[in-house]
């Protein structure tokens, strides 16, 4: 007997040469056009169910004329099992291989979003055998409202960035599953926040996401001056001179803290760091977020998790406790 996971991918752009290939742990990657044509006769026995009904929401393939109420996912990781005997839907052994495969996505949503920009999401994932069917979330899960909406303006509509899938992105893929290992509770808060980025579509929401996410890692054991050691921090870790964006993005954290709303005053400094003078305040907003601070945080995990993988540091306080101290060797020379 056969078992089928079935996960949509939303937001997402292939290359041909990906397409129905493996990409990870026994996934493959096919459109929702092939589920249509190759597996519905093979997975789906009964249409009339509200888990198929379901997934034929989440997949649809668009006509012509046919009004647009949600986004639809055209791509679908699918993975086979075969299964000496029906499984129960409550017994022991169901879920200890369900909590196994959903961990498995979980950490596979977890290094898409390490390698690559672009707002990769997914809701649902779905179960199907001959004689039964089930519908779950991961736990990285999005909102079907918040998945591949536009964020607006009075003036104008900026677009979500599209994941794009290639030959590149699987070898990253497969690189970065050797680096980013099943994580402890030590850097748990970190990866939270940084995956819930993904879940919201407010500007005012993943600038505290990913605060936290900064807090949390590069602010790990430090109480005070945390605008000035963030911005020494970060930017040592990295190699790079951050301060001008960080020195932005902890004012707005703060304006948004304390006050619930940005400051007008920002923008144009805003608009100076991501070189458009042109541009709209939620547009300069969206853009700052996006390519700027969204890279820088993905760049400290990413770097962070190749340092945890190959020395004795395991947490964030320790690694920038670290950093601390190359900093004053930097001085003292």
């Amino acid at each position: 007997m056969k078992l089928y996971i079935v996960l949509p991918i939303y937001n997402i752009e292939v290359d041909n040469d990906v397409i129905d290939t493996e990409i990870i742990s026994g996934y493959k990657l096919i459109t929702n056009r092939t589920f249509f044509d190759v597996y519905k006769k093979e997975i789906i026995f009964n249409e009339n169910t509200d888990v198929y009904r379901s997934l034929y929401e989440d997949i649809l393939i668009h006509q012509a004329g046919m009004p647009f109420t949600r986004t639809r996912a055209e791509y679908i990781l699918i993975k086979e099992f075969k299964v000496e005997k029906e499984y129960d839907f409550d017994n022991k052994l169901f879920n200890s291989f369900m909590n196994e495969e959903k961990a498995k996505l979980n950490h596979f949503i977890l290094l898409l979003r390490l390698i690559q920009k672009g707002r990769c999401q997914v809701n649902s994932f779905y179960i199907f055998t001959r004689f039964s069917h089930a519908k779950g979330e991961i736990d990285f899960s999005t909102n079907v409202e918040d998945i591949g909406s536009l964020l607006s303006s009075t003036d104008e509509i900026v677009h979500e960035n599209k994941y794009i899938v290639s030959i590149e992105t699987i070898e990253k893929l497969n690189q970065a599953s050797l680096i980013v290992q099943p994580f402890s509770k030590d850097i748990l808060i970190p990866i939270n926040y940084f995956m819930q980025y993904y879940r919201t579509n407010s500007m005012y929401d993943r600038i505290i996401k990913l605060a936290i996410v900064l807090e949390s890692s590069v602010l790990a054991g430090i109480k005070e001056e945390l605008n000035y050691r963030l911005k020494i921090r970060a930017s040592n870790f990295l190699k790079k001179d951050y301060r001008k964006e960080l020195d932005m993005f902890y004012k707005l954290r703060s304006c948004i803290v304390h006050n619930g709303t940005i400051d007008i005053k920002y923008f144009d400094s805003i608009r100076t760091i991501i070189n458009d003078k042109q541009c709209s305040n939620s547009k300069a907003l969206f853009i700052f977020i996006g390519d700027y601070m969204e890279h820088l945080v993905r760049d400290i995990l990413y770097k962070s998790f190749e340092i945890f993988a190959k020395s004795e540091i395991k947490n964030y306080n320790q690694l920038f406790s670290s950093v601390d101290n190359e900093i004053l060797e930097k001085i003292t020379r």
